[in-house]
């Protein structure tokens, strides 16, 4: 899992890379692309265990701290979702940005860890956020016994 999380990251922050060259590119995002792929391992490629997740969310001192950002599509999400959880769909991150919190750190759930992995990047690289892959996403959530609130 992790070599797949590892190719997602590095194609997301390469690809504007190779397709900015022989282009003016910002040297902040290129910076901050570099910073970002040279962490990776340093942070544990950014993954949380869901353990640390459903900790937290028994915690409420250690949830002040945090957003629960489901970034699956929202028809998916009004199924059900882990309570408190805010949406916004993996597509439209950059779009949205504004309304994802800057001030808490991003805990990032999703049906599919690699669309978590994408979006990790692009918070991290282009919003400036502490954001974090919870392992196993959503499906890992019901697995552990939680529930979804609708």
């Amino acid at each position: 899992m992790n070599r797949v999380i590892i190719a997602v990251l590095a194609a997301v922050i390469l690809t504007p890379i190779v397709l900015a060259a022989g282009q003016e590119t910002s040297p902040d995002y290129m910076t901050k692309a570099d910073e970002f792929v040279k962490s990776l391992t340093d942070n544990g490629y950014f993954l949380m265990p869901m353990s640390d997740l459903i900790n937290m969310t028994e915690n409420e001192t250690e949830m002040a701290n945090w957003v629960i950002l489901d970034i699956r599509p929202e028809p998916r999400y009004a199924l059900g979702h882990i309570a408190g959880a805010i949406n916004v769909p993996f597509t439209d991150i950059i779009e949205e940005m504004e309304t994802v919190p800057s001030d808490k750190k991003l805990a990032v759930v999703c049906g599919i860890d690699t669309n978590s992995a994408i979006v990790i990047a692009m918070l991290r690289v282009f919003g400036d956020r502490d954001a974090w892959i919870v392992e196993g996403g959503t499906p890992g959530w019901l697995e552990a016994g939680k529930e979804y609130v609708l």
